[in-house]
């Protein structure tokens, strides 16, 4: 019988995030063994979910502790007894797969020592390098480098790495309480959650004051909700609003709030957990985002749910140009008691709307969610391409040739959407610099065929003159992401290229090369099939 791990031992939120990639993993392989390794906070919302046959689970604080110090442990070989104890006391079985989807350095350590055929993910071998196996995991790592140009959910990453095929799960899983153990709140009731693992993520408390207020005044009772952190900032907001409120901060279980969240008619909250369990209980999510967090990333994932983003891009931006009046009709618009107009009325410079839906399973390989905009009806010519990158991407990634964009021309065909402003211009100034980019990767690659020919035909060259010449072309290559791209979706395929070089474990110099040829090629492939795809676009709707 198939044995699969999964290790998820980051953040709640992200815990959640990795139910679909445990559903579709069931789904596809009903009769193996699926086991999870979470941290013991995470384990009771995941109780009774589905196709879950075993539930292993860490302290939490210990895994923070021990990812701090784990890298400079294994360096040295001193590892402490209490690590080398919890891993006895686990006692993994042999694994066929273990797909760590952690980011920490110690889940990289523990993957690496559990008994397996494969091992996706985060490695760290016993030199201390921190490495991951998986095309997906690299472009996950090297996402931060292309945030503007990535089009991928982090729930679709995670299902990426259960290489399903075209297996879709309907939402995120969360263990539902069956009772509360207050009183339920009058319909309709709309909960609020203003807190945040960072400051900066934190919709101002005045501002959630007055969509209260405002709530109230439009027959909605709204309920502050949040984690025992945010017991002080809800407070605060009950303290600045005219009417009393409903305050639950702290006094629910994690199921308990997601019991709460299924009964509302929708959540307005910071990027947080909270947007996760709303989504797993399919109750729309209103999500307030700004620096350090980027919907299509971590949005909630389901249909439906309406994303106000502020400049992710720039520390000093704050999510204060979101106004309270926007918050709300955003709210209405999807309650269907409002208009798409007065939504983008409030919508003002350096803040986008946008609402997000499901892929039909036609469109690629990894499918998903995606998000179209609100508050205007017309792409940048760098948002329609990072549209066509993700799906050339998903096909690419899979090694699967079929993809259909047909849903994302019906929007143009129906002028829902209308072409980007100067997209011929811009098209012709992406075809030069790509074709640019297409010669580089191409000269660096026969170089590199070159250089590993000379090798295996033991040719008389002298040894260090071959050395030499092998050096300045790994050299060249480690330099390609600090050369400057036209364009973000080029930037996205030479970061992504760049990482999984990054990834690799100390080589031989002929090693090394011998993947770097690889890596050259498949970039080259990418470029080559998202051109071509553009244009295929664009020739379907008689523009060229």
């Amino acid at each position: 019988m198939t044995r699969i791990l999964v290790i998820q031992l980051d953040r709640l939120g992200d815990v959640i995030q990795t139910t679909p990639l445990l559903q579709e993993l069931h789904m596809a392989h009903p009769e193996a063994t699926i086991d999870l390794l979470v941290a013991k906070e995470a384990a009771l919302v995941l109780k009774g979910m589905p196709g879950l046959n075993n539930m292993m689970t860490l302290p939490t604080d210990k895994v923070a502790a021990w990812s701090l110090r784990i890298r400079e442990e294994v360096t040295s070989g001193t590892i402490p007894d209490e690590m080398m104890q919890a891993l006895a006391s686990l006692d993994f079985p042999f694994y066929d797969k273990v797909i760590n989807v952690s980011h920490s350095q110690y889940s990289a350590w523990l993957t690496q020592r559990i008994p397996a055929a494969q091992r996706q993910g985060g490695l760290l071998n016993a030199r201390g390098e921190w490495v991951f196996s998986g095309p997906w995991h690299n472009y996950l790592m090297a996402l931060v480098s292309f945030r503007d140009a990535n089009a991928f959910n982090l729930v679709d990453l995670f299902r990426a790495d259960g290489e399903t095929g075209r297996v879709c799960a309907q939402r995120l899983f969360v263990n539902v309480a069956e009772d509360l153990t207050f009183a339920q709140p009058e319909s309709p009731y709309i909960v609020l959650n203003p807190g945040a693992s960072k400051i900066e993520r934190c919709w101002s408390r005045k501002s959630f004051a007055q969509l209260a207020d405002m709530l109230w005044q439009r027959g909605y009772v709204p309920v502050l909700m949040g984690a025992p952190a945010d017991v002080e900032i809800c407070s605060e907001v009950a303290r600045l609003s005219e009417h009393d409120m409903i305050n639950v901060c702290g006094k629910t279980s994690l199921p308990e709030a997601a019991r709460l969240l299924e009964g509302a008619e929708a959540l307005v909250s910071n990027d947080t957990g909270a947007v996760h369990l709303a989504a797993a209980v399919d109750t729309p999510v209103i999500g307030l985002y700004g620096f350090s967090a980027f919907f299509r990333e971590t949005g909630p994932w389901g249909a439906g749910h309406i994303i106000l983003q502020t400049d992710y891009q720039k520390e000093e931006a704050s999510l204060n140009p979101i106004s309270a009046q926007l918050v709300l009709h955003a709210l209405l618009y999807r309650l269907g008691k409002s208009t798409l107009k007065a939504l983008e009325s409030h919508v003002v410079k350096g803040v986008s709307a946008w609402q997000s839906f499901f892929l039909p399973k036609s469109a690629d390989p990894i499918g998903g969610m995606s998000y179209w905009p609100l508050q205007t009806s017309s792409l940048s010519f760098e948002q329609w391409s990072a549209y066509i990158l993700r799906h050339v991407l998903a096909a690419e990634l899979s090694h699967e040739d079929e993809m259909d964009l047909k849903y994302f021309q019906q929007k143009y065909i129906d002028k829902e959407l209308f072409w980007p402003e100067n997209l011929v211009m811009d098209l012709e100034k992406f075809n030069a610099s790509g074709d640019h980019l297409q010669s580089h990767l191409s000269r660096l690659r026969e170089a590199v065929e070159q250089f590993l020919k000379t090798v295996e035909e033991e040719n008389t060259a002298e040894l260090a003159q071959l050395e030499i010449q092998g050096k300045a072309i790994d050299d060249e290559f480690q330099n390609l992401d600090k050369q400057s791209q036209d364009f973000s979706t080029q930037r996205l395929i030479i970061s992504h290229l760049c990482w999984r070089q990054r990834m690799l474990p100390v080589l031989t110099l002929q090693k090394s090369l011998s993947y770097y040829r690889d890596y050259l090629l498949d970039a080259q492939n990418i470029l080559r099939s998202f051109m071509s795809t553009m244009h295929d676009f664009v020739d379907a709707r008689g523009c060229s």
